[in-house]
């Protein structure tokens, strides 16, 4: 009989995990699955229905001093990341994490996977920081090997709509953090290519 037990939370919740390690875990005398963060809240809460697991999860954040993904918090119910919300690696903004991206693309992946992407633009965004309002700029990507979606040149020429819902988005993550975001507009590429730029620096 195990002195403890072991307690195990799982970031990534595809087939294999559900056919394999999952059932596996589950057969192990001392282990318990308390949580599950897959792609979305809604991938991730039938995955923690089917399997009997207690929590779920939706808000990674990556810590690159022990170089894994970590929960942070959870999303406001009902929301869940559009598309493939990320970081741009090798960069460091402002609020001293790496500056955020989300890929557009008709599919979500898993977390760490590397995207090769090419900058559509920036929403900027502004929120409550330690001394005043401070930048937090968030990156619109597209990866460079999608067709599907057409080839859009810059972030304002998606439909309008969807800007608006990516707008909306990224107000309501945030709702119950304190930070009081605002959308200050939108750039192009090569306004998002020299955040990148910038934020390299940063990191140095």
């Amino acid at each position: 009989m195990p002195e403890r037990t072991i307690r195990v939370g799982l970031i990534g919740a595809g087939g294999n995990t559900k056919a394999f390690h999952i059932p596996g875990l589950k057969k192990q005398a001392g282990v318990e699955i308390v949580a599950v963060a897959n792609r979305s809240r809604d991938s991730s809460q039938r995955v923690a229905d089917e399997f009997a697991i207690p929590k779920v999860h939706d808000h990674l954040a990556y810590e690159p001093k022990s170089k894994v993904f970590t929960v942070s918090r959870a999303l406001t119910l009902g929301l869940s990341y559009p598309f493939d919300w990320g970081f741009i690696p090798g960069t460091k903004a402002l609020d001293g994490d790496p500056v955020d991206a989300l890929a557009i693309h008709d599919s979500a992946t898993f977390p760490g996977v590397v995207l090769p992407c090419r900058a559509l633009g920036v929403v900027d965004v502004s929120q409550k920081g330690d001394n005043g309002r401070e930048e937090n700029p968030r990156l619109i990507l597209m990866p460079s090997w999608h067709e599907r979606m057409g080839e859009f040149e810059k972030a304002t020429g998606l439909p309008k709509r969807l800007r608006e819902e990516i707008e909306q988005f990224f107000v309501s993550a945030t709702f119950f953090t304190g930070k009081n975001p605002r959308i200050e507009g939108w750039r192009g590429p090569k306004a998002a290519l020299h955040i990148v730029k910038k934020a390299r620096t940063n990191r140095t």
